[in-house]
């Protein structure tokens, strides 16, 4: 993966040794030891997008989602 610069964000670097004491958890597990982040990018539309799937994921749902009960808090 590549920043907007064309640097790649993640780069094996040959000389990091693991330097945890606990085993990571599951979640941590999905990049190599050899990997370091080297960048951080700002994205703007992150939550405008999340926001966007979310809602697209609800309403693909609505069909098959429960009636809600009359004291259930809603935005309207």
């Amino acid at each position: 993966m590549h920043c907007s610069l064309g640097i790649p964000l993640l780069v094996p670097d040959p000389n990091k040794k693991p330097t945890a004491s606990l085993v990571p958890g599951f979640y941590d597990q999905h990049f190599s030891d050899k990997l370091v982040l080297k960048r951080v990018e700002r994205l703007p539309s992150l939550v405008q997008d999340v926001a966007n799937d979310v809602d697209k994921a609800l309403r693909a749902a609505s069909p098959t989602l429960p009636l809600l009960c009359s004291g259930f808090i809603t935005a309207e």
